[in-house]
């Protein structure tokens, strides 16, 4: 008994290691993606106001409470803006979230097989990735993690109403998520049969704050700027325009590719085969993916830019579970295979990469990681060779200002790639947004100036010819 419960403990501990690990590797590292917007640019707002004003300017404001971009401005005041304590101030969140899923593990599964499970799930690509970024979606996660947890434990303390707060407060997306979670735990009690006054003002008492603080925000927001979510001039307002019946058509076909990406191909055919063969593995876990699942459909299926990995992160974890309860039921042969099969497709998702003529999800597996260090060696070339960062064209996620992506004190901004007018262009097989066409005129207008390349990830830096 004594040597099972330390190798329970050994395994444990490597969990939290290799997230913490994944944190320390990662302290250098600029701000990537989405989290340049919703971490740097709202963070350094809130820094430079010295953390007065809760509404942001419309070139950075995402509509949902900016409770991410307060918390960096507040460890940046304590402790000193920078990459490293950016990427510290995620710590306790990704510890929270290997807490979270090891408790959640412990709860659903069976003693021989919890560490199994949390191991799998702490696997999942997107998951990994995000925790390796400066990202809200890592707070989000724990919250959700943590709030699902409490609801199967039947548990209603002030750790819950905290979960229920911060998932409704991190993003609108968050938001939609608790509402989800709601609907879920109500779902439970009729199943039960038990619903009563008591069970009333358990959910008052649960989602009440959330609620109240979220409305009282939007209608503040709403009253000062007219407008919810987004507005026509914002950057990202293309991504929020409605999509036509052709379009919605792609974005199934997408939303069904995000879910077998990166390696989550096993776990989903597992999936549709336990729902077709109606498994007697009874699990409340598959009411949850549907609510989720259709919650985010609206979004990503209704929408012409939602369709991020990240944005499906819960509904990955709950099919996960949903999964794994099954292989648990099975005999140790089938059970050790399929979750042996399953574990390594996941570690070969962070090797997919896709030709450059497909966009794919670079914050949403650890292919990204050689970026961060090529990029740096980039600005180091650019500045010993007095080219100006103004003087260069680029594309997302590096159509941005130095500061935003540093920290640092350091004077320049990408332009957007104009063939006409760069002096210098900056291209990547990582900035998804740069058309073929586009790749032909830079060819044959530019020469090469610089090359920087490592594990499939390319920068070049290219210098417009001299006519």
């Amino acid at each position: 008994m004594q040597k099972i419960k330390y190798q329970e403990a050994v395994s444990i501990g490597l969990l939290y290691l290799g997230y913490s690990l994944l944190v320390l590797c990662s302290v250098n590292d600029i701000f990537f993606w989405d989290t340049v917007q919703l971490g740097a640019k709202q963070g350094h707002f809130f820094y430079n106001s010295s953390l007065r004003l809760w509404l942001l300017p419309d070139e950075i404001d995402s509509g949902h409470i900016p409770i991410f971009g307060a918390y960096l401005a507040s460890v940046w005041t304590i402790f000193g803006k920078s990459l490293m304590v950016s990427h510290m101030a995620m710590l306790p969140f990704v510890i929270g979230i290997v807490y979270n899923v090891v408790a959640l593990s412990k709860v659903v599964f069976s003693k021989s097989f919890y560490i199994i499970a949390a191991t799998i799930l702490l696997a999942e690509p997107t998951l990994t990735a995000q925790c390796s970024l400066i990202s809200p979606d890592v707070i989000l996660m724990f919250a959700f993690l943590g709030i699902v947890r409490h609801i199967l434990i039947e548990k209603s303390n002030i750790v819950t109403i905290f979960f229920a707060l911060i998932l409704s407060s991190i993003s609108m997306r968050g938001t939609m998520m608790l509402a989800g979670v709601g609907v879920w735990q109500l779902y439970r009690w009729y199943q039960q049969r038990s619903g009563s006054q008591q069970k009333f003002y358990l959910l008052v008492k649960i989602y009440g704050l959330p609620f109240i603080v979220v409305l009282l925000y939007m209608v503040y927001h709403y009253a000062a700027k007219g407008w919810i979510g987004h507005h026509p001039d914002s950057p990202w307002a293309p991504s929020f325009e409605k999509a036509s019946f052709a379009e919605m058509g792609k974005n199934i076909i997408v939303y069904g590719w995000r879910l077998v990406d990166f390696g989550k191909w096993p776990v989903v055919i597992l999936a549709i085969f336990f729902f077709i063969k109606k498994s007697k593995v009874k699990t409340n876990f598959l009411p949850l993916i549907m609510i989720v699942g259709v919650i985010m459909s609206f979004s990503f299926i209704g929408y012409k830019g939602l369709q991020g990995h990240r944005y499906l992160l819960p509904l990955f974890l709950m099919i996960f579970i949903y999964v794994l309860l099954h292989l648990e039921g099975m005999n140790t042969y089938w059970k050790l295979r399929l979750s042996g099969l399953i574990f390594i497709s996941l570690l070969s998702g962070h090797l997919w990469q896709y030709p450059s003529t497909i966009s794919q999800g670079w914050d949403s597996s650890l292919a990204y990681k050689p970026y961060p260090k090529l990029w740096m060696h980039m600005l180091s070339y650019t500045q010993s060779q007095n080219i100006h960062i103004n003087k260069i064209g680029s594309a997302f996620p590096n159509v941005n200002s130095v500061r935003d992506l540093t920290l640092q004190n350091i004077e320049g901004q990408f332009d957007s790639i104009d063939v006409e007018s760069n002096d210098y262009i900056l291209t990547s097989n990582i900035y998804n947004d740069i058309k073929e066409d586009v790749y032909f005129q830079i060819k044959s207008r530019y020469t090469i100036e610089k090359v920087w390349q490592k594990d499939g990830i390319d920068l070049t830096l290219w210098k417009k010819k001299n006519n």
